[in-house]
């Protein structure tokens, strides 16, 4: 079975390093299966989800027939209501069913709302307060000469990053605004440190993709050594 799943994994492989030379039938089959089977994979969790909260309501009505209501058991109907709202959005082109379709804006709202939240949350708690921290935590003079010099630099830095995502002076129809002065080089040297940033995380990216490349050309050669020692044998 080990070989069976490299000499598959060796082929999808080699069908995808084929759009190196041109587009092609082949990869577009390859990049077709793995689409695919991601979708299959997330419709079968989907369904797994909902078959899962259809269980629980109908314990929830069970109990609820003899008087032992839980709130953990409500808890399981509201998102199955929810997502029953959200089919209506399917019916905007259907001229009897098209009105109900306002009903999905409610669980459409809700689903927005929440991911602004987190998003917004994750960015405040994840990211600006423990960056100011760690910035603030660095300017003390208990840590020594050379970690107040660093903390320094780390708060100069920090600010003059900030500096480019400021408000731009307003420009009036045909005239160009420019920015003079002290101000015009920290937002220069900003954006050096932002394009520095951006640098290095795409250098990581670069060298994740390129440690993938790796393993799989890896085990590729193992294939090849494999089914060298077979034959030989």
């Amino acid at each position: 079975m080990d070989i069976v799943g490299l000499v598959v994994g060796a082929i999808l492989t080699l069908l995808i390093f084929s759009i190196l030379l041109r587009d092609n039938v082949l990869y577009r089959w390859a990049l077709a299966l793995v689409v695919g089977a991601a979708v299959g994979y997330a419709a079968a969790i989907a369904v797994r989800f909902v078959s899962t909260l259809w269980t629980a309501q109908g314990d929830a009505y069970v109990r609820g027939t003899t008087g032992q209501i839980e709130v953990s058991s409500l808890a399981t109907v509201l998102p199955l209501l929810l997502g029953c709202l959200l089919l209506f959005k399917g019916f905007t082109s259907s001229r009897l069913l098209g009105r109900l379709s306002v009903v999905g804006n409610i669980p459409l709202g809700y689903l927005v709302g929440a991911g602004a939240g987190v998003a917004v949350s994750g960015a405040l708690l994840g990211t600006i307060l423990p960056l100011t921290w760690a910035t603030g935590e660095g300017v003390r003079l208990e840590h020594g000469i050379l970690r107040l010099v660093q903390g320094a630099i780390a708060l100069v830095a920090t600010i003059v990053t900030l500096l480019v995502f400021s408000t731009t002076l307003r420009r009036s129809p045909g005239v160009e605004a420019e920015r003079k002065g002290w101000r015009h080089g920290l937002e220069q040297m900003g954006q050096a440190l932002v394009a520095v940033a951006l640098g290095a995380a795409f250098a990581g990216a670069l060298s994740s993709a390129l440690t993938a490349l790796v393993m799989r050309l890896w085990q590729l050669a193992d294939l090849v050594g494999r089914v060298v020692s077979l034959a030989g044998g």
